[in-house]
C-alpha cells in the first residue's frame, strides 16, 4: 500500500522525471532491471532504508544513470544534470544542494561525477533521511558571529 500511496502522491512532472533517470536507452520504455531497481528505490525510501538500497545496488543504479549520459559524458560518469534531478526528486532542499555544489565544484549541468563523488554525495543524504530528518544542512559560525542558539542539525565553529 505504501508504495502504491507514494506513486500516486507524485506530480507529473515527478512521475516523467522518475521515468526519463530509470529510461537511460531513451528508447521510451522501461526493461526489467530498469524497472527493478525503481521499485527498489521507491520501497527503500517507504521503508526509510534508502541507505541499504545504496549499499547494495549503488554501483548498478549508477550504471542505470550513466546509460542516459552516453552523449555528454565521459564512460563510467554522469551529468550533474542527471544527479541534481535525482536529488530533487528525494526531496532533497535547495540550500543542501548549493552546499554539494560548493563541495565537489560541479558549476555546469555538463560537469560530470564519479562514482565515488556520487557515495559521497548520497550516502549521508540518504542516511539523514532514513533517520527521519531531512537531508543534512551544515552552517558555519565564525567565533565573532556565535550565537546562543543555532537551528540547523550541523554547526561547525571556526
Amino acid at each position: 500500500c505504501t508504495l502504491l500511496h507514494a506513486f500516486s502522491e507524485c506530480s507529473e512532472g515527478e512521475a516523467l522525471d522518475f521515468f526519463d533517470l530509470l529510461d537511460g536507452d531513451l528508447q521510451g520504455m522501461l526493461s526489467f532491471e530498469q524497472v527493478y531497481l525503481g521499485i527498489c528505490l521507491v520501497a527503500a525510501l517507504g521503508c526509510k532504508q534508502l541507505t541499504k538500497f545504496l549499499y547494495m545496488h549503488s554501483s548498478q543504479f549508477f550504471q542505470l544513470l550513466a546509460k542516459g549520459c552516453r552523449c555528454c559524458a565521459k564512460e563510467d560518469t554522469i551529468t550533474w544534470a542527471r544527479l541534481l534531478t535525482l536529488l530533487r526528486l528525494l526531496g532533497v532542499s535547495g540550500a543542501v544542494l548549493s552546499g554539494i555544489v560548493s563541495r565537489q565544484k560541479l558549476t555546469s549541468p555538463r560537469a560530470e561525477v564519479k562514482y565515488h563523488q556520487f557515495c559521497a554525495i548520497l550516502l549521508p543524504i540518504a542516511m539523514e533521511m532514513d533517520r527521519g530528518g531531512n537531508p543534512p544542512e551544515s552552517t558555519v559560525i565564525h567565533e565573532k558571529e556565535k550565537i546562543v542558539a543555532v537551528r540547523s542539525k550541523t554547526c561547525v565553529v571556526l
